[in-house]
């Protein structure tokens, strides 16, 4: 499956985006913050569908499933100080999207660390081509966002499509 060989590269290559900035900031999510909210979740979907429609691709819809995959693997990269598709124990991202209750047949995860906005982070994404290939996938329906906080933030983006 060509999702799954994009994330496996991925993976082995370190594709994962940690640009410089500026600290996180109020117009960002400031310190220990947590991306938990609809709205956070509404308007990084309305940003990522009005690129994905522009690329020629489907939307996809916010899954709160995956929402908590996201977001307990942004959580665990803050709390236990490592960047990472694994976690230490080598848990990936499909088995966080089996533990919140969500079959895949399709899947692909975008991590990011230090952007301070949904925009940014966004950004950082749109101009990585491995990254890009996970937002415009066709083969995806669904999303969840993750975002946590400490010494620096680190995003989770999990794509996917259940399997019926």
């Amino acid at each position: 499956m060509r999702i799954f060989s994009i994330l496996a590269f991925c993976a082995m290559s370190g594709c994962v985006v940690a640009l410089p900035g500026d600290p996180l900031s109020p117009d960002g999510f400031g310190e220990n913050a947590e991306q938990t909210t609809a709205e956070n979740d509404a308007s990084f979907g309305a940003m990522m569908n009005t690129y994905r429609v522009s690329t020629g691709v489907g939307v996809v819809e916010f899954d709160a499933r995956l929402s908590a995959a996201a977001q307990t693997h942004a959580q665990d990269m803050v709390d236990r100080n490592y960047f990472d598709h694994e976690n230490p124990e080598g848990m990936d991202v499909r088995a966080r999207m089996i533990a919140e209750g969500y079959t895949p047949d399709a899947w692909g995860e975008n991590i990011a660390g230090r952007q301070s906005s949904e925009t940014e982070v966004l950004n950082a994404w749109i101009n990585s081509k491995d990254h890009n290939d996970i937002l415009t996938a066709e083969s995806f329906e669904d999303y969840g966002l993750g975002l946590a906080v400490g010494s620096e933030s680190r995003w989770v983006l999990v794509m996917g499509r259940e399997a019926r």
